[in-house]
């Protein structure tokens, strides 16, 4: 099986990596239905991330806007499995921190400096560790953690075998959803 390392994500183009971590947000999802709001938002933001890596015009403040919300959440998340909701909460913001980050990188880089208007620094501090604090964020959501890890791994085998690339900075096809559904 593929062992989840920076090294084999950055074997990704950006739109798999993209990909990966909002599947694995998605994965945990249904942990937050016994909370409807947070769950709307979440699967809103989830939504909105798959619209960006599917290539629709969607600019990166409006993902960046899902995210303070979503983290106004984890005060309201309700007994029981506050801890597995957090988790569950917590890779769903990662994976739109990352994604936003990724959107706003191609912004910068269509639009050039002096046309792009940058996002609020914290922005700044998201790299490719973040799809694996995503993962791991989704596998301690799960009730089966062990089960949701070897999940991960077999979706990160089967993409590195359908796209893996020399260059981790080209966007590269897109991968639809129900990609990660059919493992």
């Amino acid at each position: 099986m593929t062992t989840i390392t920076l090294e084999n994500i950055a074997r990704l183009p950006i739109r798999a990596r993209v990909g990966l971590a909002l599947a694995s947000a998605e994965h945990v999802l249904p942990f937050l239905t016994g909370d409807p709001q947070i769950f709307e938002g979440a699967r809103s933001a989830l939504v909105d991330g798959w619209r960006w890596s599917r290539d629709e015009t969607i600019p990166a403040q409006v993902l960046y806007d899902h995210i303070y919300p979503l983290m106004e959440f984890e005060h309201e998340i309700e007994p029981p499995d506050v801890e597995r909701k957090e988790n569950a909460l917590f890779s769903t913001i990662t994976a739109m921190y990352y994604v936003t980050w990724q959107a706003a990188r191609r912004e910068e880089q269509e639009e050039g400096v002096d046309q792009y208007t940058p996002l609020p620094n914290d922005i700044a501090e998201i790299g490719e560790e973040d799809v694996i604090d995503c993962l791991a964020y989704a596998a301690q959501a799960a009730n089966q953690p062990d089960s949701e890890v070897r999940w991960q791994q077999r979706i990160l085998h089967n993409l590195l075998n359908d796209f893996e690339t020399d260059d981790s900075e080209i966007l590269g096809e897109v991968v639809p959803s129900h990609y990660f559904s059919e493992q």
